[in-house]
């Protein structure tokens, strides 16, 4: 399945983002999925995936405990600003490590 190739595929699509941009050092943070297993039998093969990635100047964020709206799988006002925050936390850790 497709969430099998999700390691290979992000990591080339990091690698071909820092070649395209002729910036090795990009920065990359990911949120952690977190849909819902029932409707996505696969998330946990990408869960996995997306916190194995071994590249420099990447990290992943957990959006177990963000708020969702009524889908139970977008977020809500709050849930964006939370996911931002920590986007915006981890990637100054990673920023700051390259100085």
């Amino acid at each position: 399945p497709i969430a099998k190739a999700y390691p290979q595929n992000l990591t080339s699509r990091i690698r071909k983002a820092r070649q395209d941009f002729q910036n090795p050092d990009m920065v990359f943070v990911f949120g952690r999925s977190a849909a819902p297993q029932a409707s996505y039998k696969n998330i946990a093969d990408v869960r996995q995936a997306q916190e194995s990635i071994d590249l420099p100047s990447y990290a992943w964020v957990d959006h177990d405990d963000i708020p969702k709206g009524a889908d139970g799988v977008h977020y809500n006002t709050r849930g964006q600003v939370r996911a931002g925050n920590l986007f915006a936390d981890a990637a100054t850790v990673l920023l700051n490590k390259l100085k």
